[in-house]
């Protein structure tokens, strides 16, 4: 079961590489630098999921613990970026005011 969690991590990190020269060179540029972080975020939580459900003892599951967290909160928070990103709807005063509460939100829960 690690292995598909690191093979999927693997996956995502190669994903996040092909991100990169798009995210500089094409018009749909905050579309790509969203999902590069949304990539980003789904191999550091891949990653410590793998390095959680294989840790010894107590304090190195608490510190993958707390890895995954932050993986998920960024997950959360880069999915709903790349979303008004690619409805073109991050300009628009009431969609900004909700993606702010909703990452404070997501901070508050991941605390």
């Amino acid at each position: 079961m690690i292995t598909i969690y690191y093979a999927a991590c693997a996956i995502e990190l190669f994903a996040a590489l092909q991100a990169v020269p798009l995210s500089s060179a094409n018009r749909q540029r905050h579309v790509y630098r969203a999902y590069l972080f949304l990539c980003g975020f789904t191999a550091l939580f891949l990653s410590s999921t793998a390095a959680l459900l294989g840790a010894p003892a107590l304090p190195e599951f608490a510190q993958h613990s707390r890895w995954q967290g932050v993986g998920a909160f960024g997950f959360m928070t880069s999915f709903v970026r790349l979303m008004a990103n690619y409805a073109h709807a991050q300009f628009r005063p009431k969609i900004m005011a909700g993606l702010i509460f909703f990452t404070l939100l997501a901070a508050a829960l991941t605390v």
